[in-house]
């Protein structure tokens, strides 16, 4: 059974009440949402083959080689390598397998984005084709039993999106290991409320229906964030979430459970996992998903988490400092944005106090929301995800 309002000892108030409704059109937005995520996971299974090196083939989209922005494109011989008429089969080649590509036979990615840009004749992506394929031809790759190499290629459609190792757990797909967490979510009472699609990486967030007040006037709801990639782009990942309820940004607390972290049943050597192995780890990988959130909702931990945030609101740092640490992981432009932000306050932000220079003085928790609110308000969907991250990394000091 799920933990009620008396269990996280919520106080029956009128302004509890009138964040609590606010929570709820969040939530009957993140209905939609859910049901966005799983369509989409349906529609986007992987389709996996091994493919060693020797029957790989760069080159230009043939349909579009007249033109500056002309793609590149990767082929598959069908036949025996040395038969010169061997059949051929084009794929698309998404930006992230085309990174890849390039770390596997070490050429830097700076000359990949140097030339993987539209030019006349489409001379430029040529030379980055014949790059890869002559190191491709020259460098002998070898997995960790120092045998040739194959590469676990993971398509979309018509579309390579990943090029892993073969070790990589491939049955792990998104549309596999999201259920369990569904299936928990429900168990414990969380409700969805935003989803995260991108073609590298999914996510969700779920939360409690309830609004938590750790800071006078300043409601919260607190719940889990599920998020994962079948291309190499991230692990799958559970934490704590934490949203602001009037202002609806939201941020990602540190891990409750990685993929990283559980230990993997299967051992570095081997390359290639059988179907009573894989079914193992799918179940291993369900299980520990489960424990997780019922750990990270038991009444103690959302409490921690509220204790987290209190403290926040209540320990200051220096802009100096605090530009410092944001520098990590904002551009230049979106320092001085949060600058400006911090100098002239908005509403959507707590309210900074004064140092003793006459300077607005932000707290963590001023800096966590700001971050948070910075993210709601990027278009790349996959950048917001990380600043999310980011933003929880001041429930703790930076």
């Amino acid at each position: 059974m799920p933990y009620t309002e008396e269990d996280y000892k919520i106080a029956n108030t009128v302004a509890t009440q009138e964040a609590r409704k606010k929570m709820n059109l969040h939530i009957q937005l993140g209905r939609t949402e859910q049901r966005r995520l799983l369509e989409f996971c349906a529609a986007n299974i992987p389709n996996d083959s091994y493919v060693p090196p020797s029957r790989m083939r760069l080159g230009i989209d043939t349909n579009k080689t007249a033109s500056a922005a002309a793609p590149i494109t990767l082929s598959y011989l069908q036949g025996p390598v040395t038969d010169p008429y061997a059949k051929i089969k084009d794929v698309a080649l998404h930006q992230h397998a085309l990174g890849q590509l390039c770390d596997l036979v070490g050429l830097p990615r700076i000359w990949m984005n140097k030339l993987n840009v539209d030019s006349e004749g489409c001379w430029r992506r040529g030379m980055l084709v014949l790059d890869l394929n002559v190191l491709f031809d020259k460098i002998k790759l070898v997995n960790a039993r120092k045998q040739p190499a194959e590469f676990l290629h993971r398509r979309v459609g018509n579309e390579l999106r990943a090029v892993l190792t073969q070790s990589y757990n491939r049955h792990l797909v998104s549309s596999a290991v999201l259920m369990p967490f569904l299936d928990v979510a429900k168990e414990v009472g969380l409700q969805p409320a935003k989803a995260v699609i991108t073609d590298m990486k999914v996510g969700l967030q779920m939360y409690l229906p309830y609004a938590f007040e750790p800071i006078p006037g300043e409601f919260v709801a607190l719940g889990c964030w599920w998020g994962n990639s079948d291309f190499g782009q991230g692990k799958l990942r559970i934490s704590h979430t934490v949203m602001r309820i009037a202002s609806g940004s939201s941020l990602l607390t540190e891990d409750s459970f990685s993929r990283v972290h559980l230990g993997s049943v299967v051992t570095d050597t081997d390359l290639r996992m059988d179907d009573n192995v894989a079914v193992k780890e799918l179940e291993a990988v369900a299980a520990a998903t489960q424990s997780a959130v019922r750990s990270a909702m038991e009444p103690e931990q959302v409490q921690k988490v509220l204790d987290a945030i209190t403290k926040a609101s209540e320990t200051t740092i220096h802009w100096s400092k605090l530009k410092e640490h944001m520098s990590k992981f904002l551009s230049k432009e979106e320092v001085k944005t949060m600058e400006q932000v911090l100098t002239e306050g908005i509403t959507e932000l707590p309210r900074p106090g004064l140092g003793a220079d006459g300077l607005p003085l932000p707290s963590r928790w001023w800096a966590a929301s700001a971050v948070s609110l910075m993210a709601d308000k990027q278009m790349d969907e996959g950048r917001a995800a990380e600043l999310k991250q980011a933003a929880g990394q001041y429930l703790e000091a930076p």
